[in-house]
């Protein structure tokens, strides 16, 4: 049995690979294609060994959203709304921070306490990393399954920058050390402008679909089929392999195939983008 699934939540050719990999060890599996920029999956699997609730659970223990095809109703521009504010919100939060942090260095007017720069700082840059808790939430969850992916990386990298900062913070305090700097802007710049570039994706993704969509409604419903020598109309999805369609002139090509008779020319300007017909 041939399945399409919705998958949300995957950033990256990494997330799509790892669930892949992860869906084709269940007993059962034949072969597993995902499409990251479809958000689908598609599995050839014996209904007799592996159900679809375990194809689902496995992908939700990986860390994303599944359901069967066409049964999960999904708002397109949600997740690009939701990175948006997550992303305004940040920026908002990270302009004050870099202050704190950078306007000593610039000659700029900070509180000459340095205990009480850091301490601000790292309320500042928490409040950042806690808006953007989904890549710490999805990266730790694939790293358990030995499927890290892009979320993994940038929740390492942002969450090492803070922790150093506290820690130099905490010996600050101490008296053991009195470090001029520290890097909790870069932990919170870290997980902001991946936060911008993965909303920019989302709007060039829901375009890219939307160019598809527009494409696929340019094919024909029906087609003229040619059986016994006998003409008839028949919808495009119930033609099969071997079947002879007759291309009316201004008609477009509706499926994959070869002439077998006759002689014409066709517009595949398109496909190739290419204006001038070619021989």
């Amino acid at each position: 049995m041939i399945k399409k699934f919705t998958i949300g939540g995957m950033t990256c050719s990494a997330c799509s690979a790892g669930i892949e990999r992860n869906v084709k060890k269940l007993n059962g599996v034949n072969s597993v294609t995902v499409s990251l920029m479809a958000k689908e999956m598609t599995v050839d699997f014996s209904p007799e060994k592996v159900s679809v609730e375990n194809i689902i659970a496995t992908v939700v223990k990986l860390g994303y959203t599944a359901g069967e095809y066409g049964k999960v109703k999904e708002n397109k521009y949600g997740e690009a709304k939701k990175l948006k504010n997550r992303f305004i919100i940040s920026l908002i939060i990270l302009l004050p921070l870099m202050y704190l942090c950078m306007g000593k260095m610039l000659g700029a007017p900070v509180f000459n306490d340095d205990r009480v720069n850091f301490t601000l700082s790292a309320v500042l840059a928490l409040v950042i990393l806690i808006i953007n808790k989904k890549f710490f939430i999805s990266g730790t969850k694939a790293l358990k399954n030995l499927s890290p992916n892009m979320d993994t990386l940038v929740s390492l990298g942002a969450a090492s920058a803070y922790i150093y900062s506290l820690v130099m913070t905490v010996l600050l305090y101490l008296g053991v050390v009195r470090p001029e700097h520290n890097f909790f802007d870069s932990s919170a710049m870290v997980v902001t402008l991946v936060t911008l570039g993965k909303w920019l994706e989302e709007l060039s993704k829901i375009r890219t679909g939307d160019a598809i969509d527009k494409l696929g409604k340019l094919l024909p419903k029906t087609v003229t089929l040619i059986k016994d020598g006998v003409e008839s109309t028949v919808l495009t999805s119930e033609l099969n392999v071997g079947d002879v369609i007759l291309l009316k002139a201004g008609e477009y090509v509706a499926v994959d195939g070869v002439v077998v008779e006759g002689r014409a020319g066709i517009d595949k300007s398109a496909i190739t983008g290419e204006s001038i017909p070619k021989k």
